[in-house]
């Protein structure tokens, strides 16, 4: 603007600008103006309303934000997780009916995306094909108890599903842990005898569970303090981690073996 104004008034002498603008009232002067100005001032308005907007964000919360951006990005490698969740079982209401769930506890996930539930206050396993909407009783009867067929009264808690799709049921407040087979009625007896206790043939309150490749069970016993390995058919357990019966400390805790 500057430049074209300083063009025009070159090319004139003072007196017969002086007089232009005399013979002219301010209306018709910022008319004439007006276009000329609008299109070079538009591009500055809205660059400056940006640089407000940022003003508003102190420089030191827009540079911890930016910091934290790239430390979030080498630690996922530049992938952001879907903070939205979707729900696979369950309707969100606790109920007994075939879609729904009561207290769940554990959950299995095999190679194709089928899940094995444990689905504690209503005494069961639940298995749910990939985006079924209804699941299938694998294990349980529904009603608490003590026999093979049943699941403790207080719920179960972890379960493994190996590749002959055997469901191995950490049945904790039974103090023990059975098998169900693909398609059985009934659970048979792996580790414990389900009577809490200390000894080698029994268990106190198992919790975690694993079993490898040639099916020996590894069991994490959380009023033991200790976890055992249970081979094929044997009735004893062997201890492979921990001291029988007896608690350490760890930063001022208590060991307590959950998970393996």
């Amino acid at each position: 603007l500057r430049i074209q104004l300083q063009l025009q008034l070159r090319s004139q002498t003072r007196p017969q600008v002086a007089l232009q603008l005399r013979s002219q009232t301010r209306p018709q002067v910022a008319l004439q103006l007006q276009p000329q100005v609008q299109p070079q001032v538009a591009p500055q308005l809205r660059r400056q309303a940006q640089r407000l907007a940022q003003r508003q964000v102190p420089l030191p919360v827009r540079r911890q934000a930016r910091r934290q951006a790239r430390r979030q990005a080498r630690r996922y490698n530049g992938t952001y997780w879907n903070v939205t969740g979707v729900t696979y079982a369950g309707t969100g209401t606790s109920g007994t009916a075939w879609n729904q769930l009561y207290q769940p506890s554990g959950v299995f996930i095999d190679s194709n995306d089928n899940m094995y539930i444990s689905d504690s206050g209503n005494f069961r396993i639940m298995y749910y094909l990939s985006n079924a909407a209804n699941g299938t009783l694998v294990a349980g009867t529904g009603v608490g108890g003590t026999a093979l067929s049943q699941l403790a009264v207080t719920g179960i808690r972890y379960l493994y599903v190996d590749a002959n799709q055997s469901i191995y049921i950490n049945d904790a407040y039974n103090n023990r842990i059975v098998r169900w087979a693909r398609g059985g009625s009934t659970g048979v007896l792996q580790a414990g005898t389900g009577t809490a206790g200390s000894a080698l043939t029994q268990l106190s309150y198992p919790y975690g569970i694993w079993v490898d490749s040639i099916s020996n069970i590894f069991v994490a016993e959380l009023n033991n303090h200790r976890v055992t390995k249970w081979a094929p058919g044997s009735s004893t357990g062997v201890v492979v981690a921990g001291v029988s019966g007896s608690s350490g400390t760890y930063n001022g805790r208590k060991d307590s073996y959950c998970y393996i």
